[in-house]
């Protein structure tokens, strides 16, 4: 009878081997296609986010417009303006409506 030797074979070390090599090429061929796809959406991310916060700026300042009568000189040296209400009608900074006086 033969007594039982401590260790792996050199068989079971090349197939461990090749089964870790295998997995591991596996994760990146899975990791590099994802990190791409991040950049680009990252990048419409904050294309999008800038856009965002441009048409909020524009919202409520066309919500905060108010009418006004403006009047210019023949020569048009002179311009004078005169706003039609004092208050405006929504919040400068949430864009939401104001509680009248």
């Amino acid at each position: 009878m033969r007594a039982q030797r401590q260790g792996f074979t050199l068989v079971e070390t090349i197939i461990s081997f090749g089964l870790l090599l295998l997995a591991t090429a596996m994760m990146v061929a899975l990791f590099i296609p994802s990190m791409s796809l991040f950049r680009r959406q990252t990048g419409k991310s904050d294309s999008y986010r800038g856009c965002l916060m441009l048409m909020e700026k524009f919202r409520i300042g066309l919500m905060n417009a108010q009418m006004e009568t403006v009047t210019v000189h023949n020569s048009g040296d002179a311009v004078s303006w005169q706003l039609f209400e004092e208050d405006p009608p929504f919040s400068g900074t949430s864009g939401d409506a104001l509680m009248s006086k």
